[in-house]
């Protein structure tokens, strides 16, 4: 508001009349530094500084989080590959004990089938030879020409075959003579202890059991022995 003053109040004033004194007026834009802040401002600042606190407490606690996982992970990965070593070596173990029975039920197993499987071919063998007995006409004479060149007292003998091959060998006797050297005196003798197409020829050294059973149990008994000297023969495992 406007006021007016007389010039008659104004000390040392020769003018007459009355003045106009308009009121001071505040420039805009002017901050009067000692005006309080409102309470909302105040809350507004607290509210900020614990967001950020907030989220600085967060950030902190996923960053330990984070650790925590890959220290755990870590730790977990080397427990589990010490377990899987272990339960690998463990059945390593197992498979060489396995393997090293198997190995001594295989051995028991051969030690008892193979003398039976010997006989087995041996008899196997004792058929097809008596099959090529009935088979090959003058078996018997082959058989006793091999007997007497194995003789070293040779001049008088006697050839001891089956009744079947009596006829035979009586007929060949001159053919015995002449390919079988140093024979003074030659007597064939039937005998039924002696199987088809073998012999027995008795000297004055001895006699030679040339019959074809004896040969066989005598293959039959060197494979069982080389079989058992092989056996022992076989390093043992450390």
């Amino acid at each position: 508001m406007n006021s007016l003053i007389k010039s008659s109040l104004l000390p040392n004033s020769d003018i007459g009349g009355e003045y106009l004194i308009e009121p001071r007026k505040e420039s805009a834009g002017h901050h009067n530094p000692q005006k309080a802040k409102s309470p909302e401002d105040q809350a507004r600042r607290i509210i900020a500084q614990a967001e950020d606190d907030a989220r600085a407490l967060v950030e902190e606690a996923n960053a330990e989080a984070e650790l925590i996982r890959d220290t755990a992970y870590q730790e977990g990965y080397e427990a589990g590959m010490c377990q899987l070593n272990s339960e690998r070596e463990a059945i390593v173990e197992q498979i060489h004990q396995i393997e090293a029975a198997a190995a001594d039920e295989i051995e028991c197993f051969w030690v008892k089938i193979e003398p039976e499987l010997l006989r087995l071919s041996v008899e196997i063998a004792s058929k097809i030879v008596r099959h090529n007995i009935e088979e090959t006409d003058g078996f018997v004479l082959t058989t006793v020409k091999e007997g007497i060149r194995q003789l070293r007292d040779r001049q008088d003998l006697k050839v001891r075959v089956n009744p079947k091959d009596y006829t035979l060998m009586r007929e060949e006797k001159d053919e015995v003579l002449s390919s079988c050297d140093g024979i003074r005196n030659l007597e064939i003798i039937d005998d039924r202890r002696v199987g088809e197409g073998g012999c027995i020829i008795e000297s004055c050294n001895g006699d030679l059991d040339a019959r074809i059973e004896t040969q066989l149990s005598e293959a039959e008994r060197a494979l069982l022995e080389a079989s058992r000297y092989g056996r022992s023969e076989e390093p043992s495992e450390s």
